[in-house]
């Protein structure tokens, strides 16, 4: 069995499975039908290289403050996205959506808001109809905030978009 993708039924658990061993981050497959029924999947081929594979100036969305509403921009962005997932160099790729959030406010919701930018992205890219479960989605909350200053936090309020190979 491939180590690439491992299903597991769960709830929301971001806890690595032990079936593969690789300790590599989790997500959980986005499932616009069924709320609740989600399931956890360990992702070990994750690459950083959907803006050059799809010739995109970006490879991840931006919020606004305790925001999870896209702007146009970013509508635009996703739209390419994609087209690139549907026809383009990603036809056959899956991709994991990463939520982050700033430090501002306390990390349980932090969590839950990344998560919900996450969630924004993977509607915003069925829209455009990406089959959901080509998408993955997990939150980092304010774990990669790497910005104190105010005027410098809007980057870490961030969806990050990483191809998984060939599902």
């Amino acid at each position: 069995m491939s180590c690439k993708l491992i299903v597991a039924a769960a709830i929301l658990s971001l806890a690595p499975l032990a079936a593969c061993g690789t300790g590599g981050p989790t997500a959980t497959r986005h499932d616009s039908a069924a709320v609740g029924e989600k399931q956890r999947v360990e992702i070990s081929g994750a690459k950083d290289d959907v803006f050059i594979r799809c010739d995109l100036p970006q490879d991840r969305a931006y919020f606004d403050l305790e925001s999870t509403a896209l702007d146009a921009r970013e509508r635009a962005f996703l739209a390419e996205v994609a087209t690139c997932m549907k026809t383009g160099a990603m036809k056959k790729d899956a991709i994991l959506l990463t939520g982050f959030a700033d430090k501002q406010g306390p990390k349980a919701f932090n969590r839950e808001l990344a998560r919900a930018r996450a969630d924004a992205v993977a509607k915003e890219l069925i829209r455009h109809g990406v089959p959901s479960e080509r998408i993955f989605v997990r939150s980092e909350g304010e774990l990669d905030a790497i910005f104190e200053e105010s005027e410098r936090r809007d980057y870490d309020r961030r969806v990050a978009l990483s191809r998984i190979e060939s599902i």
